[in-house]
């Protein structure tokens, strides 16, 4: 077993619906490692009921703060239960987790994935032509779906990978476009739909992840049962 799940009880009232930033932040001032390579976590994004103006509504046998680990690395955010977190002026308090195995499903969800451009344009040997291209991302749904499947081709997934869309409304067959903030500044990625997988694609895409930005929820897959 290469990871674990931890589900962290989130109490409170409302929290932002961009919090990806925000939490990767409040959990690292509580574990600093949590803000270095030595702790290879990936943090899900959690969930509630959409309110409006940014906003999501704690539910509480949903919200759940979700950190996949390997088993060796549990003793070191063992120390966020019971702990409260600032998340944009929204306090949470977080419970006691749960351990859980993951499990292969053959098809998965990301709410968000972002994905960074690469450009053959790009001078190597120019600091400011590599410092743009560090900041750039697929923002077209087209491009940006076509760069998804050769990442999961260089990881050796074989799977179908789509992009939801809106089933009605003014964005009705548009994909779901998400916004990541990051000190102030917008990063475009999109909800992603993996299917066909195998057992053990499954659980590698679980562990690892698609694009960048793995501890602010981007990048964190979930197993879909019965229909999206």
């Amino acid at each position: 077993m290469s990871s674990i799940e931890l589900q962290f009880p989130v109490l409170g009232s409302e929290i932002p619906s961009d919090h990806g930033y925000a939490l990767y932040g409040a959990l690292s001032r509580i574990v600093p490692t949590i803000h270095t390579a030595d702790l290879p976590v990936r943090i899900g994004p959690i969930r509630g009921s959409y309110v409006g103006t940014g906003k999501l509504r704690l539910e509480p046998r949903v919200s759940r703060l979700r950190l996949r680990v390997r088993p060796e690395d549990l003793p070191l955010v063992l120390p966020l239960a019971g702990k409260s977190l600032d998340l944009d002026s929204h306090a949470v308090r977080i419970g006691v987790p749960q351990v859980i195995a993951l499990v292969p499903a053959a098809t998965l969800f990301a709410r968000t994935v972002i994905i960074k451009a690469s450009s053959p344009r790009a001078n190597p040997t120019d600091k400011n032509s590599r410092d743009r291209e560090k900041t750039r991302r697929y923002q077209d749904p087209g491009e940006f779906l076509a760069a998804l499947r050769r990442e999961m081709e260089r990881k050796g997934i074989r799977a179908e990978a789509d992009l939801p869309v809106h089933p009605s409304g003014d964005r009705a067959g548009q994909p779901y476009r998400r916004v990541v903030r990051v000190r102030g500044k917008a990063i475009i990625g999109f909800s992603v739909l993996v299917q066909g997988l195998t057992a053990e694609d499954s659980l590698r895409l679980q562990e690892e992840g698609l694009g960048g930005r793995s501890k602010m929820g981007c990048g964190f897959f979930v197993a879909v049962r019965g229909g999206q």
